[in-house]
């Protein structure tokens, strides 16, 4: 049977791997949109290219 530090820092655990797979998740989401945000600088066209491609 697992004492309750065992479980406090299973616990931990879990939260901490659940932390870093949104973090990561965010990352890859958050580049390409990024990156289209900052082609609307340029232009229209510059957009709808830079989004078709």
């Amino acid at each position: 049977m697992q004492t309750l530090a065992q479980r406090n820092s299973i616990a931990k655990d879990r939260v901490r791997a659940l932390t870093m797979t949104a973090r990561q998740t965010m990352v890859e989401i958050w580049r390409p949109v990024q990156d289209v945000a900052d082609s609307c600088t340029a232009g229209a066209a510059t957009n709808v290219i830079f989004g078709l491609a």
